[in-house]
């Protein structure tokens, strides 16, 4: 498990300090037959930060949730937002966190912008979208970000009924970038559908109506791009965790990118 988990083996470790809670959810059984979805809960002091994974990996999915939750812990107390920021991932912490940077900055100027985001054909989208197979009422719908470089950012719309549920991602890899985006809009579609009397929480504000009702009318059914959004420069900060001392021997390297306009 360590070669795997070392987040997570750290934490266990810790158990007296953060009182970690692992919570594996049922939804995919319904869903997503195959993948796997872990919550992780920690508390230092007053403090509660939460963390989700998805992976078609049991492991990697447990991995994903803790390594969130050390963030959250890390953003809670540096009084800092998550956006940007990384303490590992499937690629290094850095590249993790200047594609989510990159992501939501692009996501941001499309919606400020109103520039359109266009239709992904894709003939390979079988082999990682499976939700049709057990639903098939549902329906998955591709969409690319207006990027003037090599990127790849992908938002995902899974949709049934009145239903729809986003996900975003970023990567140089378009399947990558695809696998990610479905990766998250999936958790929040199930709890969607199946928690559909539920008030949404105002920390899920991508499945809020008024922001749905704005990125689908940017949602075009071609892609013929007409207009591009350019690059920003990114600034990098390595954040330091003298601060949080019950961190110091985790096995994590905290990066923060962002924007020169987020200086500001």
């Amino acid at each position: 498990m360590a070669y795997k988990n070392p987040l997570a083996t750290w934490l266990f470790s810790q158990r007296t300090i953060f009182f970690p809670n692992f919570t594996e959810l049922d939804w995919p059984m319904r869903f997503g037959p195959g993948l796997f979805d872990f919550s992780t809960q920690i508390k230092l002091g007053n403090i509660l930060a939460d963390g989700r994974g998805v992976d078609t990996d049991r492991e990697i999915a447990l991995e994903k949730s803790v390594a969130e939750a050390i963030e959250r812990l890390i953003c809670i107390k540096l009084k800092i937002s998550s956006v940007g920021v990384a303490v590992s991932g499937a690629e290094s912490s850095e590249t993790h966190a200047r594609f989510e940077a990159l992501e939501r900055y692009f996501l941001n100027k499309h919606l400020e912008k109103e520039i359109p985001f266009f239709k992904i054909e894709n003939p390979a989208l079988d082999k990682i979208i499976s939700i049709q197979k057990h639903r098939p009422q549902s329906k998955v719908m591709l969409y690319q970000m207006a990027i003037s470089n090599e990127l790849c950012g992908v938002v995902c719309i899974i949709k049934e009924g009145g239903v729809i549920s986003p996900g975003f991602a970023l990567s140089v890899n378009l399947e990558n970038s695809i696998r990610r985006a479905y990766f998250e809009a999936l958790p929040n579609f199930a709890r969607l559908i199946e928690n559909s009397n539920e008030k949404i929480p105002s920390e899920f504000w991508h499945i809020q109506t008024s922001f749905i009702e704005k990125l689908t009318s940017l949602l075009v059914p071609d892609n013929n791009f007409t207009q591009f959004i350019e690059t920003p420069t990114l600034v990098k900060q390595n954040l330091n965790l003298n601060d949080i001392p019950e961190l110091i021997d985790c096995p994590i390297k905290p990066i923060r990118f962002l924007t020169e306009e987020g200086l500001t």
